[in-house]
């Protein structure tokens, strides 16, 4: 148990493979994940098909993931795919997410980001995708504090109540 999807009382399958190098200077990180749930009566939040839960879903979930930084600066990108079908009537849904950041370490307590999100609820539908772009400032003013201003635009398909969408985030985060 302890995804998204682990609802049903077989639980998931899950499986990740990472590759690390540290070289002068550069780091790297790739991997690949997949899980696998035939029966939960939960679908994935990414797919946005309609499908019927009630006797379950047969899901799969595959990405691929990738770090690379050096100096001050990191890259992180993810793709995901999404496959569920419904035990009940054979309805499909499939998604694909990704999301990419771009990072700076400004200077010892301050990062400044820029980042893209695509998310595709339904592959089927022509006109279903949205995607955002936006940028963020993290300041970490004492130990254990976090404040962050973030701002992001959202671009979709004209109708799309989501087309032209901004947005500002002003958050301060305390851990404990």
């Amino acid at each position: 148990k302890g995804t998204l999807t682990d609802q049903g009382g077989e639980g998931t399958v899950i499986g990740r493979l990472e590759w690390l190098r540290r070289g002068d200077g550069a780091k790297v990180l790739a991997g690949m994940s997949a899980s696998f749930n035939d029966g939960s009566a939960v679908l994935n939040p990414a797919i946005r098909a309609p499908l019927v839960l009630d006797k379950g879903v047969h899901q799969f979930q595959a990405g691929a993931h990738l770090t690379l930084a050096m100096g001050r600066l990191t890259y992180l990108a993810e793709v995901d795919h999404v496959r569920a079908r419904s035990k009940a009537d054979g309805g499909r849904g499939r998604a694909l997410a990704s999301y990419q950041q771009l990072s700076l370490l400004a200077r010892q307590g301050m990062e400044l980001q820029l980042f893209h999100e695509y998310l595709d609820p339904d592959l089927q539908l022509m006109n279903g995708y949205f995607q955002r772009i936006g940028a963020s400032v993290e300041i970490y003013p004492w130990d254990y504090t976090e404040l962050k201003v973030s701002g992001r635009r959202t671009f979709a398909p004209a109708g799309s109540p989501l087309a032209g969408l901004a947005e500002v985030f002003v958050m301060a985060h305390l851990f404990f």
